[in-house]
C-alpha cells in the first residue's frame, strides 16, 4: 500500500507576477488595510527575496475574535518552499487596539529565533486595526 503524503491547506496563496520591492512597514500596511475591517483575526506572511521584493503572500491562520494562534512550523516550511529569504507577518485586531498581546510578542520572539536558525531574517511584524497600524520592528520588539 501507498504512504500518503500528508497535504496542506493552503487558505490564500498569492504569488507575486511582478516583484513589488517593499521598503517601509506603511507598504504593507496600507495593502492590507481592509483587515481592520474583518471581524476575526487573520495572520498573514509575506515571503520576500533577499533584495526585499514580494515573492508571495499568504493567509496562514483564521481565528477567533480576539485570537489567532499561527503555527511557526507551517509558517517557515512555507515560506522555505517559496524560496524566500526575509519576510513580514502581519495580523489584525478586530477590537481596533493595536497595542500587541504577550500572544503577538511570544509568538513574534518565536519566529525570529526560528528564523535566524534556518538562516532567514523576520523584518516585521505589522499589528492592522481600527484604520491604523501598528510596526512591532518601529517599536523594536523584533
Amino acid at each position: 500500500m501507498a504512504k500518503k503524503t500528508p497535504k496542506s491547506f493552503v487558505f490564500y496563496v498569492q504569488e507575486s507576477s511582478k516583484k513589488n520591492q517593499i521598503t517601509h512597514s506603511y507598504d504593507i500596511a496600507y495593502r492590507m488595510k481592509e483587515l481592520s475591517k474583518i471581524d476575526q483575526e487573520t495572520f498573514w506572511i509575506f515571503g520576500l527575496d533577499s533584495s526585499h521584493c514580494e515573492i508571495f503572500y499568504d493567509c496562514m491562520h483564521i481565528g477567533g475574535v480576539n485570537s489567532c494562534m499561527a503555527d511557526p512550523k507551517i509558517i517557515f516550511k512555507r515560506l522555505l518552499s517559496f524560496g524566500a529569504s526575509n519576510f513580514i507577518c502581519v495580523h489584525n485586531h478586530p477590537s481596533g487596539n493595536l497595542e500587541p498581546s504577550p500572544g503577538d510578542i511570544s509568538l513574534t520572539k518565536k519566529l525570529k529565533l526560528g528564523a535566524d536558525i534556518l538562516g532567514l531574517q523576520l523584518l516585521d511584524h505589522i499589528i492592522i486595526g481600527g484604520n491604523n497600524y501598528l510596526s512591532l520592528n518601529e517599536r523594536d520588539l523584533i
